[in-house]
């Protein structure tokens, strides 16, 4: 699998408190079957809360939240996570442990990103050095070949156009003109 992602994707970091816009409201987060197992089984007054705040069904576990709870019941006043506090990061759900991040399969290509809704990554696709958004990729398995580049060239040309269109979109050109006399 040959993997594509920005090159400080394995080095972000969540804001936490210092986020103006918090990613832990208004949806619905899925709790992974291996951490719903955790949580049943937390003797503490966290493991209670947890079971408390999670819902159970035929889909399985989850968070959700509403309008008169539109953020996590897990995150406090000063905007910091109590799993992440009382028991590490290591014990997030997979939706918690891995948003922004996402990946996207094209065959045997890996597209990794990270979601514009978070703060952190618009701030570090921004803060690119240069005007350069530098990419790393990963052949774990030596699959990638000369006749490979034409794919490889072709995605990397759609993803520097998403990016020149996000950049002119969020820092917009002004086109009107002065007349001479």
């Amino acid at each position: 699998m040959i993997s594509l992602y920005p090159t400080f994707y394995h080095t972000f970091q969540c804001k936490a408190n210092q986020c103006h816009h918090t990613c832990c409201q208004k949806w619905t987060i899925d709790v992974d079957e291996e951490t719903a197992k955790l949580y049943q089984t937390l003797p503490t007054p966290l493991g209670e809360d947890l079971r408390k705040f999670m819902t159970v069904d035929d889909e399985g576990y989850y968070f959700m939240f509403s309008d008169k709870q539109p953020t996590c019941p897990l995150l406090r006043e000063d905007g910091l996570c109590r799993v992440v506090l009382e028991l590490g990061e290591d014990s997030l759900c997979d939706t918690c442990h891995m948003h922004p991040r996402f990946y996207k399969y094209i065959e045997d290509l890996e597209l990794c990103g990270v979601g514009l809704s978070c703060e952190e990554s618009v701030e570090k696709l921004l803060a690119t050095e240069g005007d350069q958004l530098l990419f790393t990729i990963e052949d774990d398995d030596g699959e990638f070949t000369a006749e490979d580049r034409p794919v490889l060239e072709n995605i990397f040309d759609l993803l520097a156009l998403v990016l020149i269109l996000l950049f002119v979109s969020l820092h917009p050109i002004n086109l009107s003109t002065t007349a001479k006399s």
